[in-house]
């Protein structure tokens, strides 16, 4: 499941979808399963795909939002909640 995500949030395939799978599922899986049981309950697996893809996706906006040449200005008041 794990690589389908990033194959569809990342625009990853092969080599590369391998690579980032090989360098973060790990550390995530041990993150997550703190009793080694070699699985995950339901509940944990969207925080898991959440930090797998969510990191790359923030720096994505990021980048593209940096790059607009349409700068807007909001003015924001003590009633902008």
């Amino acid at each position: 499941m794990a690589k389908e995500v990033i194959g569809t949030h990342l625009k990853m395939k092969d080599g590369e979808l391998d690579a980032y799978f090989n360098s973060r599922v790990p550390k995530l899986w041990a993150h997550f399963d703190v009793l080694n049981e070699g699985f995950l309950d339901v509940a944990k697996v969207p925080s898991l795909l959440k930090m797998l893809v969510g990191e790359v996706e923030v720096n994505n906006d990021l980048q593209v939002q940096l790059g607009s040449h349409h700068h807007k200005k909001h003015h924001h008041t003590r009633d902008d909640s």
